[in-house]
């Protein structure tokens, strides 16, 4: 099989979804940022954001975040929220890319907000994991920054749980961004050797 050399305009060849819900301070209200630029290991989640976010001042104030992570059926609610901003006055690269102010993204969204236990950004009903986090780090990088956060508590949907409570993987269908298109899982293929610790 040949490989080509091409340019890419975007690497996005396979990543989770998820929705970032920060607090503004200024306006005294939550704002909802949709990412696919996130990882976790252990009780860690690394989270990249464009530096002259609404989120990204947020998260530099208040330093508490909630990471709602969206199953399959979301992902219309979520493109609804994908070109608005946070942000009254608009960048100009967001206007060029048909970016506009939404002063309440879960009105948008139709998302529903529920209160957080930890930090005071509003969790979203709709999503079947919530992961409330506490900013530990942040590191600059020209346009944009790496956010590293720590774990304050999980809330996972009990349908997608298993008796033991863990999840149900049969029932848990997380959305993917791949090249700009949404995505979910297809069919089992295997299982790591670790699958039964989770």
């Amino acid at each position: 099989m040949a490989h080509q050399q091409i340019q890419l305009n975007s690497l996005y060849y396979g990543f989770p979804v998820a929705l970032l819900s920060s607090w503004d301070q200024v306006k005294q209200r939550t704002n909802i940022t949709p990412i696919s630029s996130v990882w976790s290991l252990e009780d860690q989640v690394v989270i990249g954001l464009g530096s002259n976010s609404q989120a990204f001042q947020n998260l530099t104030l208040t330093r508490g975040a909630v990471l709602n992570i969206p199953n399959q059926n979301l992902w219309q609610q979520i493109e609804k929220i994908a070109n608005t901003t946070g942000k009254q006055h608009v960048p100009d690269y967001k206007k060029a890319r048909g970016y506009s102010y939404c002063p309440d993204k879960f009105q948008l969204g139709s998302f529903t907000r529920e209160t957080a236990k930890f930090v005071k950004a509003e969790k979203i009903k709709e999503c079947p994991i919530q992961v409330e986090l506490a900013v530990k780090d942040i590191t600059l990088r020209s346009n944009f920054a790496i956010i590293e956060a720590e774990i304050l508590a999980s809330f996972v949907e009990q349908d997608i749980l298993k008796a033991n409570k863990k999840i149900n993987n049969q029932k848990w269908h997380p959305l993917f961004y791949k090249f700009r298109e949404y995505r979910s899982d297809g069919n089992s293929l295997g299982f790591n050797f670790r699958y039964q610790e989770d």
